[in-house]
């Protein structure tokens, strides 16, 4: 059986399985930046496919087998819409800028990213890189003292500190001292140190992280498409004007036909002037692709461009010139061809580069989750004796953190000391913020609600749950789905394949044309049937640009894993994506999945024998729950400030997490919780409100009871609804797909039944009151 989880943008792992331990291995990753390889058009220009060719998976082909024949190189992998390559090696073998110089032989822009030496490194130990740049060195006496005090400190590896650039790079071992240790020495040494950025071992340019300098890369690359978009456009438009309209129009054709020279019109002429800038700048990216391509005995999309334009060009080109030695030649022209496709592919690049940032918005998203900044506190024998404000890459596991109220947890860690409400929602999905007390585990990225609290990290930098879930989503869309690798083998002869299917055409209307198997009159007047037959060439050159082949998979994860990560959802990359073919189980969660996540109030009930009213007890309560950060007492509040203004003064506010709270209200003291909370402040419902409470939450509702001065006055019931499609979906799967669905709840027994009887779904479909699932991919 397969099944598939689906939660309100929970991680379709477990959490846990993002750190499981690797095993030990010889091997590196390099990450490297791959550009050059060429477009396919947009979904929203299909109209204009014709035109479009697209991005090649034969470069695909041509990178990774360039790459796996270097000495060192165990596997590659290669993404064509994220523009990346993976490649692992052996790195004492094989360098990592030797990869990079052999992408660009092979006739592609390459820059090295990232490289990963997993437990190759400092054997088997945590190796950690970093990067500060220093102030107050003048002299070569000064970056040797530096080094000798950083070498001096255990757990690390590598110090080297250039005086030039003014800068110190440090290999360490995170499992013995940290940034802030070393920026320290640094600054006890009597220099200024500011840290750059933590980078990786083959780093040597230090230029920034990956994602701004993809960032600026892909801005600069739509700058530069635009600025051709628009050189090309000024010759396009007045191109199409003279080669398909102004021919139609008697008045206007007729001195555009005189001729300019010897057999020569002036509209021949002007097609010439306007073809040639675009042929040789707009276009020239193309040729040098192909000269590439081909000096490297491969075949690329560029090879088809430039071929089908520049072939189009030549032979306008060669029928000019034929009229100018033969007027009685009757020439035909195909400037338009060369200038159009060359526009269109142009347009095509520019809404790619577009499209690529929109792409990549999930996952700024996700890293702009992490907060910027920690408060450290300073702790001697278990007291607090100083806080500081600093970078939050300067934290060491270890470490203890200061979270308040409305902040971002910066670490993940357990807790310390405080009680609090923390919203999980960016993380697991679940909407209910969770409770927090000391030994609570926390995750950073996730938002603490109300209390204030100590976390002590035990999980920093690269390897807190958000950058695992990050570096998830980005391996996501580089991974090859299996199904990718039979298009990519038919996609690496391609190109090859459409060139000699081109020339056999070519060949068979010669033998056609030279044969007299066809009568004189099939043939255009004047036309020898050399050219006659190199139009059907140039036909199947053009056409065969758009090939969606190599591109439809690549696609397809890409754009799938981003929008779903942008939801909330994680996919581990396309191999997940093509097993869901072979799903026959869904299991939902229940809150914020299949219901809104959100509740509300739905009944007021007052069992104060009509001493209270229905608003007179919502006053008092709403006006309790002001000071309340949970989301039912929010609900009660937010429906209470809705209805019966003006709330009543609160005053002398007490809260525990999960339970309940307690306060003064116009003098009366009123407590509001659960059955637990009410037991603890020795209250028992009477037995008629106990049944009433049972049956609404027998329907589906939640309810909390309100006490004041010491007796149950009454109690409100809160729904979190069913969403409007979540009905429709559920049926669906069933009835529809014929799927077996679950829903898994951590509520009670009596309202999972009833949202599981508005969803269609049996009660033995029900898996209730489970705080936790571990899935093991």
């Amino acid at each position: 059986m397969t099944t598939a989880i689906a939660g309100a943008g929970g991680p379709a792992i477990g959490l846990q399985d993002l750190r499981a331990p690797s095993p030990p291995s010889c091997n590196a990753t390099a990450t490297l930046l791959i550009r050059g390889m060429t477009y396919a058009g947009p979904r929203r220009l299909q109209l204009l496919t014709f035109f479009f060719p697209c991005r090649c998976a034969a470069c695909v082909a041509t990178v990774e087998n360039g790459v796996k024949s270097l000495l060192g190189v165990n596997k590659v992998a290669v993404s064509l819409m994220a523009e990346r390559g993976t490649v692992l090696y052996d790195p004492a073998l094989l360098a990592p800028t030797a990869l990079v110089d052999h992408v660009n032989e092979l006739g592609y822009d390459a820059a090295l990213l990232s490289v990963d030496r997993g437990a190759a490194t400092a054997g088997g130990a945590d190796e950690g890189h970093v990067a500060f740049a220093v102030g107050g060195m003048t002299c070569a006496s000064c970056s040797a003292s530096i080094e000798g005090q950083l070498l001096a400190l255990p757990g690390i590896a590598k110090a080297t500190v250039n005086l030039i650039t003014a800068m110190a790079k440090v290999q360490y071992d995170t499992r013995v001292v940290g940034v802030r240790t070393i920026r320290d020495v640094i600054e006890g040494a009597g220099f200024t140190a500011a840290l750059v950025k933590q980078y990786d071992a083959g780093d040597t340019t230090n230029t920034g992280s990956s994602s701004n300098s993809i960032k600026q890369l892909r801005q600069e690359e739509a700058r530069r498409w635009r600025a051709l978009l628009v050189f090309a456009s000024v010759f396009a438009v007045p191109m199409v004007l003279l080669a398909m309209i102004f021919p139609l129009v008697s008045p206007v054709e007729l001195p555009l036909s005189q001729p300019a020279a010897r057999g020569v019109s002036v509209s021949a002429v002007v097609q010439l002037v306007l073809a040639t800038p675009v042929q040789f700048y707009v276009g020239w990216r193309f040729l040098v692709g192909a000269f590439k391509a081909l000096r490297h005995k491969s075949a690329n999309m560029d090879v088809l461009v430039a071929s089908g334009t520049l072939i189009a060009y030549l032979f306008s080109v060669g029928s000019l010139v034929g009229s100018l030695v033969n007027p009685e030649y009757e020439p035909m022209y195909y400037f338009e061809v060369s200038v159009l496709l060359i526009t269109f592919i142009v347009l095509g690049k520019y809404i790619e580069c577009l499209a690529k940032g929109k792409t990549s918005e999930a996952l700024t998203k996700l890293m702009d989750m992490q907060s910027k900044t920690a408060i450290l506190l300073v702790m001697d024998d278990g007291i607090v004796v100083d806080e500081q404000e600093i970078d939050v890459d300067l934290l060491q596991r270890g470490d203890t953190v200061k979270v308040v109220p409305g902040a971002k947890i910066p670490v993940d860690g357990a807790v310390v000391r405080g009680t609090s409400l923390v919203d999980e929602s960016a993380i697991t999905g679940e909407s209910v913020p969770v409770s927090k007390q000391e030994g609570s585990k926390v995750v950073s990225g996730t938002i603490n609600q109300q209390g204030l609290l100590h976390v002590q990290a035990t999980h920093v930098g690269a390897d807190t749950m958000l950058a695992q879930i990050v570096r998830l989503v980005e391996d996501a869309q580089t991974n090859k789905a299996p199904i990718q690798a039979v298009a990519d083998r038919i996609a690496g002869v391609f190109v090859p394949c459409v060139v000699a299917v081109a020339v056999l055409v070519f060949c068979v209307w010669i033998g056609v044309a030279f044969g007299g198997v066809l009568p004189p009159d099939y043939y255009p007047p004047n036309e020898p049937p050399a050219v006659f037959a190199l139009l059907f060439m140039v036909t199947v050159l053009v056409i065969a640009c758009p090939c969606a082949i190599g591109l439809a998979t690549p696609t397809a994860i890409m754009a799938g894993t981003g929008v779903a990560a942008a939801h909330g959802i994680l996919i581990k990359g396309g191999e997940p994506l093509e097993a869901l073919a072979k799903v026959d189980t869904v299991v939902f969660d229940k809150t914020g999945t299949l219901t809104v996540g959100r509740p509300s109030v739905v009944a007021i009930v007052s069992t104060d024998e009509g001493q209270l009213s229905a608003e007179q007890l919502l006053r008092i309560a709403g006006s309790a729950e002001s000071g309340s950060q949970h989301p039912l007492g929010r609900a009660v509040y937010d429906h209470a400030r809705a209805a019966c203004q003006p709330l009543l003064e609160c005053s002398h506010f007490t809260s525990l997490p999960g339970l309940g709270v307690t306060c003064v209200v116009d003098g009366r003291r009123v407590s509001i919780g659960n059955r637990e909370w009410m037991a603890s402040n020795n209250l028992c419902a009477s037995l008629a409100t106990e049944g009433a409470i049972q049956q609404a939450e027998s329907s589906g509702q939640t309810c909390v009871l309100v006490a004041i001065d010491g007796r149950i006055a009454g109690w409100i019931a809160l729904a979190d609804t069913v969403k409007p499609d979540a009905e429709a979906v559920v049926r669906y799967l069933i009835h529809t797909a014929g799927l077996d669905v679950f829903m898994l709840t951590g509520d009670n027994i009596r309202v999972a039944h009833a949202i599981a009887s508005q969803l269609g779904l049996a009660p033995d479909k029900v898996k209730k009151e489970i705080s936790f699932i571990v899935m093991k991919s």
